[in-house]
């Protein structure tokens, strides 16, 4: 259920449930079982200090998604990934499951108990190229997929003020068209590069140097939006760029300082 507070269960033998501990309000109530069921549609319950409230449930076969996750380059399986499949951002998210799986030896995965709408399906793998992909679903379906990890490319940002000139210190930001904030991928740089955690190494590899330069390496390919920030300053306007399998693309972002907050009067 959404709302907060308390949790309870089905019971296997006649399908009652119990939540207790919640704070008086206003409640959506819905329901996913391990077989893959899910709720036709979330009930709107109220609780008073006190009292209890009886609610009954629908529930209906959710969509399930089932695929295998190999390399791009060399079709070998990849194990141990962590698939996500939750609502894609703004898409009714209150009211669609979200669900989770793991691949296995053969890179295969399954993944039930979903509803229908529009879903990302969000994958992490061991090499900490984290990526994502859409898709829509119709409870009830079975979906397969196969999913690909794509060798990484990189963006070069330049961050620069309005006058042209280089911002040293300030944190490029990229999201992904899923909403995703892509971080530095610690794993690749230890495992391709044998970086090593000390003195500045993190400032180095996230804010831009005084060249106004910040390379962001081993960023799954895809479309992203590029902002930066930093004490006093703010983007003018976010950049949307494409990273190519193994390709560096240049994002020069505009930096204007931030107006001073006037003194209250």
């Amino acid at each position: 259920y959404y709302g907060g507070g308390g949790g309870g269960t089905f019971s296997p033998d006649d399908g009652k449930f119990k939540l207790e501990g919640l704070s008086a309000g206003e409640y959506d109530l819905s329901a996913t079982t391990p077989e893959g069921w899910i709720t036709t549609e979330p009930i709107r319950v109220r609780v008073a200090d006190g009292m209890g409230t009886r609610a009954t449930l629908l529930l209906s076969r959710g969509a399930i998604v089932r695929g295998r996750l190999i390399e791009d380059q060399t079709g070998k399986p990849i194990a141990r990934a962590r698939i996500y499949v939750s609502a894609k951002p703004g898409a009714n998210q209150g009211s669609l499951p979200s669900a989770s799986g793991m691949t296995d030896a053969e890179g295969r995965f399954l993944v039930r108990g979903l509803g229908s709408g529009a879903y990302v399906v969000r994958v992490y793998p061991p090499s900490g190229s984290n990526f994502e992909e859409p898709l829509e679903l119709q409870a009830g379906e079975e979906r397969e997929i196969q999913l690909r990890e794509e060798a990484p490319g990189a963006i070069r940002v330049l961050a620069l003020d309005t006058d042209g000139m280089p911002v040293p210190g300030v944190t490029p930001q990229i999201t992904s068209e899923g909403g995703r904030t892509v971080w530095v991928n610690w794993q690749r740089l230890q495992k391709e590069e044998g970086f090593t955690w000390g003195g500045n190494t993190w400032r180095e590899l996230t804010t831009t140097n005084e060249q106004g330069v910040n390379l962001r390496r081993y960023v799954t390919p895809g479309r992203y939006k590029i902002t930066a920030y930093g004490k006093g300053w703010r983007t003018t306007e976010p950049l949307w760029v494409e990273v190519r399998p193994g390709g560096t693309v240049e994002a020069q972002i505009i930096l204007q300082k931030n107006q001073p907050t006037p003194p209250p009067r």
